[in-house]
C-alpha cells in the first residue's frame, strides 16, 4: 500500500473533523459520535484488558475522553496515559481538558514511543474509511493492526472498537462498517488469542488481540490465561 494512500486519508481525517468542531465544539458530534455512549464504550474496551493495567495508547484519541474516563475510574492508580490524533484541534482541546496528560499529534505510522505498552487502543478509527476502495481499507486495517501489536508490550493487548456491517441502516454514506468476518481474518494472521465482543453494542463490536499466544501443548490453554507469561514457563 502507497504511503500516498495514508497521507490522503490523514488530510481527510483532519478536515472533516476540523469542520466538525468548528460546527460543535467539545461535544461527542465533532468526533462522529451520538447517543452520549462513550463511557459504556470505554468499559467494554477495558474488561479484558487485565488488572495489572499500567500504560495505555489511545489512537485517535479525539477530546482524551478515555484518559478522563482512566482517572475516574482508578483514582488510586497511576496509568501512564499517551493520546495520539492527527487533528490538531482535537489535540488542543486534550491540552486544554487534561493539562496532566500526554497528547501527541502524530498518526500511528509516524510515531515512535521510547517504550511500549500494556494496552493499545483505536475507538472508531476505521469508520472513517469510507473514502478507500474496500481491498485498500483492509489492507490498511491490516498494517494498523500490525503496528498496533508492535507497540505493545509482550504481555498487552491491542483492542479494537468498529462499526460492524450488521446493520440494519447506515447513517452515513461516509461511515466505513467492518466485517467482522474480514477482521477475524486479518485478526488470526497475527495472534491466536482473541476475543470478539459484539454483546453489548448492536452495530458496534470490540475486538482484542493478546500479543502472547504461547501455550504449553500438554494443557492446550493459553499461558496469559493463566496469569504466567512466557519467562515463567
Amino acid at each position: 500500500m502507497s504511503d500516498d494512500i495514508f497521507s490522503s486519508k490523514n488530510d481527510t481525517d483532519i478536515k472533516k473533523y476540523s469542520e466538525l468542531y468548528r460546527k460543535f465544539g467539545h461535544d461527542e458530534r465533532s468526533l462522529g459520535w451520538t447517543k452520549h455512549k462513550q463511557d459504556k464504550r470505554f468499559e467494554n474496551i477495558l474488561k479484558n484488558a487485565g488488572n495489572d493495567l499500567a500504560s495505555v495508547l489511545d489512537i485517535g484519541c479525539g477530546f482524551g475522553d478515555l484518559y478522563s474516563y482512566l482517572k475516574r475510574s482508578f483514582p488510586n492508580r497511576k496509568i501512564d496515559y499517551t493520546g495520539l490524533d492527527v487533528v490538531p484541534v482535537f489535540i488542543t482541546e486534550a491540552r486544554e481538558q487534561n493539562p496532566d496528560g500526554k497528547f501527541i499529534q502524530s498518526d500511528l505510522f509516524e510515531y515512535e514511543p521510547s517504550g511500549r505498552f500494556d494496552l493499545v487502543v483505536e475507538c472508531g478509527c476505521f469508520a472513517t474509511l469510507a473514502s478507500l476502495d474496500e481491498d485498500e481499507a483492509y489492507r490498511y486495517i491490516e498494517r494498523f493492526i500490525g503496528r498496533m501489536l508492535e507497540l505493545c508490550t509482550d504481555s498487552g493487548a491491542a483492542v479494537i472498537q468498529f462499526l460492524t456491517d450488521k446493520v440494519d441502516y447506515r447513517t452515513s454514506e461516509d461511515d466505513f462498517h467492518v466485517s467482522p468476518e474480514k477482521l477475524l481474518k486479518i485478526a488470526y494472521g497475527f495472534k491466536r488469542r482473541l476475543i470478539l465482543d459484539n454483546g453489548v453494542f448492536p452495530f458496534e463490536a470490540c475486538l482484542t488481540i493478546f500479543k502472547d499466544d504461547s501455550f504449553k501443548p500438554e494443557t492446550t490453554v493459553f499461558n496469559s490465561a493463566y496469569g504466567c507469561k512466557n519467562d515463567q514457563l
